[in-house]
């Protein structure tokens, strides 16, 4: 039998770990996940000590995780994806603190604004399936990184305006 990066069964329900401070809305992030019948939510938490019990011991394929969750003294986002693969929920729509937030080992960042309940559910099938997910935000952010990082070329008989492929 075909088995997923987490070494289930292709077809088997992806299971879903919610960490967010707010009961309320993680309990509408729980409702948005159970739209899908290929997803099941294991557990909704706010606190980050509880979030690392339940990945440990419940072992979610993928873990959504608002960047305002906190534990104690742990790096909750590495801490997480010893047993989880993690996507990051976030508030930041400036660059260098999406950019940050990336480099941390998430598969994906859906900022806050910028998605829609249909987005959390194709955002975890897409990690599942070992693919990542950026929010139009988060992808707006990397795109000017890379920029940023490794400046074309000037070329006089060009617009800068005009991107040039191959």
């Amino acid at each position: 039998m075909a088995k997923r990066l987490d070494g289930r069964p292709v077809g088997s329900p992806t299971t879903v770990l919610v960490v967010h401070p707010d009961p309320h809305d993680g309990a509408a992030i729980r409702a948005a996940l159970g739209t899908s019948r290929r997803l099941r939510v294991l557990g909704v938490t706010g606190d980050g000590d509880e979030a690392l019990a339940l990945a440990r011991r419940l072992r979610p394929t993928v873990s959504l995780l608002d960047d305002r969750v906190l534990t104690s003294g742990t790096d909750l986002v590495a801490a997480l994806a010893r047993w989880t693969l993690v996507i990051a929920l976030t508030g930041a729509t400036e660059r260098g603190a999406i950019v940050t937030l990336l480099q941390a080992p998430v598969q994906g960042c859906l900022t806050y604004g910028y998605i829609e309940p249909p987005d959390l559910v194709r955002a975890v099938h897409a990690v599942a399936d070992g693919l990542g997910w950026l929010s139009p935000a988060a992808a707006a952010a990397v795109t000017w990184a890379m920029r940023e990082a490794t400046p074309l070329p000037a070329r006089p008989d060009h617009p800068s305006s005009h991107l040039e492929l191959p």
